[in-house]
Order: C-alpha cells, then sequence, then structure tokens
C-alpha cells in the first residue's frame, strides 16, 4: 500500500496557475469587449433619440421653422439643422398645389449636427403635407 500525499507537487501547482491566468485573461477580454459595445450602443441610442426629439418638433410646425429653440432642445454638444425642399420631380398625378384646395407636398430634412465639428451624425427626410394647422414659430 503506497502512503498518500498531503500536497500538490510543483508542476500540479505551476498548471493550475497557468490555468486561472488564461482563464482570466480571456474573461478581461470580453469585458473590455462588452464595454465598448455598451458605449457604442448607448452613443446610438442618444443619437436616434436626439434626432426623434427634433424631428417630433419640425413635425409640429409649419415650413417656416428654421431652428428649434434651446428650451425645447437642450444639448450643447449638437444641433438640429432643418433643409425645406419642395419636390420636384412627383408624379403629375400626384402634384399637390397645383389643384386649388390640394395642399403643398414639401420634403424636410432634418439632420442632427455635432457642435463642435459640425459633422452630421444623422438625418431623416420626412415628405409631408403642409396644412395650415402647424404651429408658427411665435407660438414656441
Amino acid at each position: 500500500m503506497k502512503p498518500r500525499r498531503k500536497h500538490f507537487s510543483l508542476f500540479e501547482t505551476v498548471i493550475a496557475i497557468a490555468i486561472l491566468s488564461m482563464s482570466l485573461g480571456i474573461l478581461f477580454q470580453l469585458a473590455a469587449s462588452a464595454r465598448k459595445r455598451i458605449a457604442k450602443s448607448v452613443d446610438s441610442w442618444n443619437t436616434t433619440h436626439r434626432l426623434m426629439e427634433g424631428v417630433e418638433y419640425v413635425l409640429l410646425h409649419n415650413d417656416k421653422l428654421e431652428s428649434i429653440p434651446e428650451r425645447f432642445f437642450p444639448y450643447k454638444d449638437c444641433r438640429i439643422q432643418i433643409e425645406w425642399e419642395t419636390l420636384e420631380d412627383i408624379h403629375k398625378e400626384y402634384t399637390m398645389g397645383s389643384v386649388a384646395g390640394q395642399k403643398e407636398l414639401k420634403t424636410c430634412r432634418i439632420s442632427l449636427i455635432r457642435t463642435k465639428d459640425g459633422q452630421t451624425l444623422d438625418s431623416v427626410d420626412v415628405d409631408r403635407i403642409l396644412y395650415d394647422n402647424g404651429l408658427a414659430e411665435d407660438e414656441n
């Protein structure tokens, strides 16, 4: 009968430490990668949320709107740019404004611009029929 060993050998201890070190390294890489993905998702959500706030405000107003007041869009790091244009290439059957009483169809490009470098972060085009019931700028 062999006597029982009560301790681990040096080789077994070194192998266990090596396995533990590799496992921790992989765990830290996964954590760093997850952190980067979360930060990217937060940036994307913030961009989309701010743009949609701008879109909602623009859609409530008439086509004379040029900017959004700071009290409705309080972000210092970005601004909303609004551009209105009349649609030129509409099929003649759908042309608005040519018949008495028809409302005009315009496209509104709403862009989220980063203030520090003027880069467009995101934009959306909205085709909109202009009704007389939009809020005027002085009603803000």
